[in-house]
């Protein structure tokens, strides 16, 4: 890796033989961990666990936007630690610095994805870069029309489907580097 340090508190500091993607990854995991600081300093005093934690999932979650890594990850942490604030964290930075990159959502079920949309709205991500792809009349938040699905950048939709519905991925959502 040619990322001689990555500093939370400042840009970071790199070489010029970074490549493409490597560059993508050092402007996102900082502004994802700034946006996590930001989130969880209003409520709480951070621990240097839960800061090792953040800086992880940054970096580790903006290496897969970026593309410098297909392989899937567990980040386990207990109910309350930061894994849905990093993913709209996530988010958040790549609407942010504008990046080319689109991502696709899977959850258990469809109503935590609403709320994260909701959250995401809020925060300033437009609507339009934001879809959720559901058959469920009662869900709080509408799906997507399933055509709409290869225009929308961030694609949320629940395991079942995604299971069910391979073409998603298939001709769905690509990544528009």
């Amino acid at each position: 890796m040619n990322l001689l340090s990555l500093d939370y508190r400042n840009e970071p500091i790199i070489t010029a033989e970074l490549s493409k993607k490597e560059r993508v990854r050092a402007k996102l995991a900082p502004q994802v961990y700034f946006n996590i600081r930001k989130v969880l300093e209003q409520h709480n005093e951070l621990s240097d666990k839960h800061v090792e934690l953040i800086k992880v999932m940054s970096l580790g979650l903006s290496n897969q936007a970026a593309g410098l890594t297909t392989a899937r990850y567990v980040y386990y942490s207990d109910c309350g630690l930061v894994k849905t604030t990093t993913l709209i964290s996530l988010i958040q930075a790549i609407h942010q610095l504008d990046l080319p990159i689109s991502l696709l959502i899977a959850s258990a079920q469809i109503e935590p994805n609403c709320q994260i949309v909701r959250e995401l709205i809020e925060s300033g991500v437009p609507e339009s870069k934001l879809g959720i792809l559901h058959s469920d009349p009662s869900a709080s938040h509408p799906s997507i029309n399933p055509a709409q699905r290869q225009k929308t950048q961030f694609l949320f939709v629940c395991h079942a489907r995604f299971n069910y519905s391979r073409d998603i991925v298939k001709s769905g959502v690509q990544r528009q580097n």
